[in-house]
Protein backbone atom coordinates (compact mmCIF):
# COMPACT_ATOMS: atom_id res chain seq x y z
CA UNK A 1 0.00 0.00 0.00
CA UNK A 2 0.98 3.47 -0.89
CA UNK A 3 0.08 6.89 1.51
CA UNK A 4 -3.52 7.55 1.08
CA UNK A 5 -4.83 4.05 -0.07
CA UNK A 6 -7.01 1.51 1.64
CA UNK A 7 -7.62 -2.04 1.45
CA UNK A 8 -10.20 -4.45 1.93
CA UNK A 9 -9.11 -8.24 2.51
CA UNK A 10 -12.34 -10.62 2.27
CA UNK A 11 -13.08 -13.15 4.80
CA UNK A 12 -11.01 -16.63 4.56
CA UNK A 13 -7.96 -14.90 2.44
CA UNK A 14 -4.68 -15.51 4.36
CA UNK A 15 -2.85 -12.14 4.82
CA UNK A 16 -0.47 -10.81 7.17
CA UNK A 17 1.71 -7.52 7.23
CA UNK A 18 5.34 -8.17 6.24
CA UNK A 19 6.98 -4.69 5.94
CA UNK A 20 6.99 -1.28 6.08
CA UNK A 21 8.91 1.71 4.53
CA UNK A 22 9.62 5.10 6.37
CA UNK A 23 7.15 5.88 9.70
CA UNK A 24 3.51 4.51 9.07
CA UNK A 25 0.60 5.59 10.67
CA UNK A 26 -2.58 3.39 9.88
CA UNK A 27 -5.53 2.15 11.24
CA UNK A 28 -7.71 -0.78 11.00
CA UNK A 29 -10.75 -1.50 10.79
CA UNK A 30 -11.94 -5.39 11.50
CA UNK A 31 -16.01 -5.98 10.65
CA UNK A 32 -18.19 -7.63 11.62
CA UNK A 33 -15.99 -9.34 14.68
CA UNK A 34 -13.27 -8.99 16.34
CA UNK A 35 -12.86 -12.80 17.28
CA UNK A 36 -12.92 -14.21 14.00
CA UNK A 37 -9.35 -13.88 13.30
CA UNK A 38 -7.80 -17.08 12.98
CA UNK A 39 -3.83 -17.62 13.01
CA UNK A 40 -2.43 -19.95 10.26
CA UNK A 41 1.29 -19.68 11.71
CA UNK A 42 4.13 -17.31 10.71
CA UNK A 43 4.68 -15.82 7.68
CA UNK A 44 6.26 -17.71 5.38
CA UNK A 45 9.79 -17.54 4.81
CA UNK A 46 10.17 -16.78 1.35
CA UNK A 47 8.59 -13.68 -0.40
CA UNK A 48 8.38 -11.99 -3.59
CA UNK A 49 11.94 -9.46 -4.30
CA UNK A 50 11.71 -6.53 -2.22
CA UNK A 51 10.28 -4.19 -5.33
CA UNK A 52 8.82 -1.53 -3.81
CA UNK A 53 7.48 -0.49 -7.38
CA UNK A 54 6.79 -4.12 -7.93
CA UNK A 55 3.14 -5.57 -9.05
CA UNK A 56 0.42 -3.77 -7.11
CA UNK A 57 -2.80 -5.18 -8.32
CA UNK A 58 -5.02 -7.59 -6.19
CA UNK A 59 -6.78 -10.50 -7.61
CA UNK A 60 -10.51 -9.59 -7.54
CA UNK A 61 -11.46 -12.75 -5.17
CA UNK A 62 -8.73 -11.37 -2.43
CA UNK A 63 -10.16 -7.93 -2.14
CA UNK A 64 -10.09 -4.17 -3.30
CA UNK A 65 -8.24 -1.34 -3.08
CA UNK A 66 -9.08 2.22 -3.66
CA UNK A 67 -7.13 5.33 -3.75
CA UNK A 68 -8.96 8.19 -0.70
CA UNK A 69 -6.19 10.87 -2.61
CA UNK A 70 -8.86 10.45 -5.40
CA UNK A 71 -11.52 13.19 -6.03
CA UNK A 72 -13.82 10.08 -7.39
CA UNK A 73 -13.34 8.24 -3.78
CA UNK A 74 -13.97 11.55 -1.61
CA UNK A 75 -17.00 12.95 -0.24
CA UNK A 76 -19.51 10.31 -1.14
CA UNK A 77 -19.99 6.65 0.94
CA UNK A 78 -17.02 5.01 -0.96
CA UNK A 79 -17.53 1.77 1.09
CA UNK A 80 -21.21 0.16 1.58
CA UNK A 81 -24.67 -0.54 -0.33
CA UNK A 82 -26.48 1.23 -2.88
CA UNK A 83 -24.40 3.96 -4.87
CA UNK A 84 -20.91 3.13 -2.82
CA UNK A 85 -18.18 2.78 -4.57
CA UNK A 86 -17.12 -0.46 -3.07
CA UNK A 87 -19.87 -2.87 -1.76
CA UNK A 88 -19.42 -4.38 1.52
CA UNK A 89 -22.23 -5.83 3.72
CA UNK A 90 -20.85 -4.98 7.06
CA UNK A 91 -19.28 -1.47 6.74
CA UNK A 92 -20.50 2.10 5.49
CA UNK A 93 -17.44 4.11 4.88
CA UNK A 94 -17.06 8.16 3.53
CA UNK A 95 -13.42 9.66 3.38
CA UNK A 96 -13.91 13.53 3.95
CA UNK A 97 -11.76 16.13 2.06
CA UNK A 98 -13.08 20.05 2.50
CA UNK A 99 -10.29 22.42 1.80
CA UNK A 100 -12.73 25.50 2.60
CA UNK A 101 -15.34 26.25 5.08
CA UNK A 102 -18.18 26.19 2.55
CA UNK A 103 -17.55 23.10 1.05
CA UNK A 104 -17.13 21.54 4.69
CA UNK A 105 -20.27 22.94 5.76
CA UNK A 106 -22.44 22.47 2.75
CA UNK A 107 -24.93 20.43 3.64
CA UNK A 108 -25.89 21.23 6.91
CA UNK A 109 -29.10 21.79 8.01
CA UNK A 110 -30.49 20.23 4.70
CA UNK A 111 -28.48 16.94 4.04
CA UNK A 112 -27.80 16.74 7.70
CA UNK A 113 -30.42 16.12 9.76
CA UNK A 114 -30.70 15.72 13.06
CA UNK A 115 -31.09 11.17 13.18
CA UNK A 116 -30.53 8.11 15.45
CA UNK A 117 -29.26 4.57 14.15
CA UNK A 118 -31.52 1.76 15.97
CA UNK A 119 -29.05 -0.50 16.02
CA UNK A 120 -25.58 0.65 14.60
CA UNK A 121 -22.56 2.69 15.99
CA UNK A 122 -21.17 5.80 13.99
CA UNK A 123 -17.88 6.65 14.10
CA UNK A 124 -16.06 10.24 13.36
CA UNK A 125 -12.26 10.69 12.78
CA UNK A 126 -10.65 13.63 12.39
CA UNK A 127 -7.80 13.94 10.73
CA UNK A 128 -6.80 17.70 9.82
CA UNK A 129 -9.63 20.77 11.39
CA UNK A 130 -12.40 19.70 13.43
CA UNK A 131 -15.73 19.00 13.79
CA UNK A 132 -18.72 19.58 15.88
CA UNK A 133 -21.71 17.39 16.31
CA UNK A 134 -25.01 17.91 18.18
CA UNK A 135 -25.39 14.59 20.58
CA UNK A 136 -28.62 14.77 22.44
CA UNK A 137 -28.59 18.16 23.42
CA UNK A 138 -24.61 18.68 23.87
CA UNK A 139 -22.10 20.12 20.96
CA UNK A 140 -19.25 17.82 21.21
CA UNK A 141 -16.16 19.13 19.55
CA UNK A 142 -14.01 16.50 18.03
CA UNK A 143 -10.10 17.74 17.03
CA UNK A 144 -7.50 16.38 14.50
CA UNK A 145 -6.63 12.60 16.06
CA UNK A 146 -9.71 12.38 17.89
CA UNK A 147 -12.14 9.80 17.03
CA UNK A 148 -15.89 9.71 18.44
CA UNK A 149 -18.27 7.23 18.33
CA UNK A 150 -22.20 7.45 19.09
CA UNK A 151 -24.00 4.66 20.28
CA UNK A 152 -27.45 3.15 19.03
CA UNK A 153 -30.21 5.28 19.85
CA UNK A 154 -28.19 8.42 20.59
CA UNK A 155 -29.57 11.72 18.63
CA UNK A 156 -27.08 13.02 16.58
CA UNK A 157 -26.27 15.35 13.29
CA UNK A 158 -23.15 17.33 12.10
CA UNK A 159 -23.39 20.79 13.25
CA UNK A 160 -20.01 22.34 11.29
CA UNK A 161 -17.19 21.76 10.11
CA UNK A 162 -13.65 23.65 10.66
CA UNK A 163 -11.52 23.66 7.36
CA UNK A 164 -9.16 22.69 6.06
CA UNK A 165 -11.13 19.33 6.75
CA UNK A 166 -10.30 15.58 6.36
CA UNK A 167 -11.64 12.34 8.03
CA UNK A 168 -13.55 9.48 7.89
CA UNK A 169 -16.80 8.29 9.13
CA UNK A 170 -17.97 4.91 9.38
CA UNK A 171 -20.88 2.87 10.38
CA UNK A 172 -21.56 -0.92 11.45
CA UNK A 173 -23.20 -2.95 11.22
CA UNK A 174 -24.97 -1.59 7.82
CA UNK A 175 -28.70 -1.65 8.77
CA UNK A 176 -31.30 -0.13 7.42
CA UNK A 177 -31.74 1.83 10.93
CA UNK A 178 -31.57 5.25 10.14
CA UNK A 179 -34.53 7.80 11.94
CA UNK A 180 -34.63 11.06 11.15
CA UNK A 181 -36.20 13.51 13.45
Amino acid sequence: LEPGEMLMVRPQVPHAVVKGQGGIEHFGIRVPALADRQSLGPIPGRLPAEDWQGERELRRDWGWRASIGEARNQNCWLVGLGAAGFRSPHLALAVLDFPTPEAANAGIGTRHRLHLHQQSWEYYVVLEGAKRLLVEEELVQVEAGEVVGIPPQVRHVLYDRRAPYRGFTFRVPILDDKVEF
